[in-house]
């Protein structure tokens, strides 16, 4: 079980991290998210639970508090600028937002085909129309754009998981409770075709997504589209699928 002092612990170090780089790329929306319905909100109610319980503070004391404080609420949102990457908490508990854990539990069934062999399987995570809910599309890649997540033809390659549908995975309604794995053989069962296209190598896609999905488990789910201007950074952008250039060659 994860204490007060850890996740204290936890933002203090993203805190002296990003101070270390100088300068990071705040998105305010992965912060809002994180802060309403992530992991991120768990840690500030522990840091802000262990400051109460300590009857008397230092100056230094409360700006340790703080340091920790906005840890976990700026690098909920950070990017940080060249070829570092910021380090997350490893997490070690689901989150307590059932429809979070939804959506985590999609990335991580397709975490799980990737470790079977169907690396060539790509998602198109983002928002629907409403802003209400979180989508995302599964596609082999050789439908996937040059941008490395776009479909390039929507049909029966294309298959959506809505978190409108809750716990009931690409209409299904015998998927409560499964765990990844076994979300990960239902879809090879039931999408035959689709897996049948994903079935190959793309390291480097698979070692992406391995770091997408260390952020989604700290409450930074992918949003790569919405009803609204979208303007990914370069460091969470996929790479083009295998055999592509920027030339299309």
């Amino acid at each position: 079980m994860v204490t007060r002092k850890q996740e204290f612990q936890s933002g203090s170090e993203v805190y002296h991290f990003l101070r270390d780089r100088g300068s990071v790329f705040i998105r305010m929306d992965a912060i809002d998210r994180a802060i309403v319905s992530g992991r991120a909100r768990k840690g500030l109610s522990r840091v802000l639970s262990l400051y109460r319980s300590r009857e008397s503070l230092s100056r230094e004391d409360v700006a340790a508090f703080h340091r920790a404080l906005a840890g976990w609420i700026v690098g909920a949102g950070a990017e940080v600028i060249g070829d570092e990457r910021i380090v997350y908490p490893v997490a070690q508990s689901c989150s307590p937002d059932p429809g979070y854990h939804q959506c985590l539990q999609v990335l991580l069934m397709v975490a799980e085909l990737h470790k079977a062999g169907y690396q060539r399987l790509r998602i198109a995570p983002g928002m629907s129309g409403s802003g209400f809910y979180w989508r995302c599309s599964i596609t082999p890649s050789d439908n996937v754009g040059l941008n490395g997540w776009e479909p390039i033809e929507f049909g029966p390659n294309v298959v959506t998981y809505t978190s409108a549908a809750e716990d009931q995975y690409f209409g299904w309604t015998d998927t409560y409770g499964k765990t990844a794995r076994q979300l990960a053989a239902c879809f090879i069962e039931r999408f035959p075709d689709v897996a049948r296209r994903g079935i190959g190598r793309d390291r480097a896609y698979a070692g992406w997504f391995v770091e997408m999905l260390g952020a989604a488990e700290n409450g930074r789910l992918p949003i790569f589209f919405g009803d609204w201007e979208i303007e990914l950074a370069e460091s969470v952008i996929p790479p083009p699928p295998v055999g592509v250039t920027s030339t299309g060659q």
